[in-house]
């Protein structure tokens, strides 16, 4: 995955805390008054943090940046979470792969952090283009740990995961727009959508229809 938002990377453990603390200071923040707020003063991060003037340019060009990185370590631990989630061979029918999948998700957009983020689409350019990175490693993921319930899933590739998660995400959004829960009617029908695309490739090819 591409660099985050950092300036430089600490190497002092002094760094690393003062780092740590401006983050959860921006984490907070994203919940007490939003994206655009943080984004645009720097002094709200300082008084919350407690972190000097110097210090904080010193890692992050702007508050925008701490947002940035934010995004960055969000995505850096899901995926880590999901290789082992989705590790093939784990689970006893392809329907628990798309459970786990779904399950997955609910658990990220309870975040406040990933709401704000993702559902506000507040993404710079940078973290747009590490999401699609994100996304094709989550569909290479999906792809393996369906394909373990082999002769089944033959037919289908990582173009049509990638489709899937698309799909998934963007209806994950919808599910949290007005709801901080999720309703859960749409993550229902979430799950119904899933099963029902991967079920048109768990087969062999379809015979050629004859004239």
């Amino acid at each position: 995955m591409t660099q985050g938002g950092l300036r430089k990377q600490p190497v002092q453990e002094r760094s690393k805390a003062t780092i740590q603390k401006i983050l959860e200071s921006a984490s907070r923040l994203l919940v007490d008054v939003g994206y655009d707020a943080v984004a645009a003063s720097p002094t709200l991060l300082l008084q919350e943090s407690g972190v000097s003037r110097g210090s904080f340019y010193s890692f992050f060009e702007t508050p925008e940046k701490v947002l940035e990185e934010l995004a960055f370590q969000c995505m850096q631990d899901s995926a880590t979470t999901l290789e082992d989630d989705l590790q093939p061979g784990r689970r006893t029918h392809w329907h628990d792969v798309i459970d786990t999948l779904i399950g997955f998700y609910v658990r990220s957009y309870k975040r406040p952090l990933v709401r704000e983020l993702w559902v506000c689409q507040h993404l710079t350019p940078p973290v747009r283009a590490a999401d699609r990175d994100w996304v094709q490693h989550v569909a290479t993921l999906l792809l393996a740990s369906l394909q373990a319930f082999e002769p089944m899933f033959s037919r289908l590739a990582v173009l049509q995961c990638l489709v899937a998660i698309e799909i998934l995400e963007r209806l994950f959004q919808y599910a949290y727009t007005d709801d901080v829960d999720g309703d859960p009617r749409i993550i229902d029908e979430i799950r119904v959508v899933m099963i029902q695309y991967f079920t048109a490739y768990s087969g062999p090819d379809p015979e050629p229809e004859t004239p």
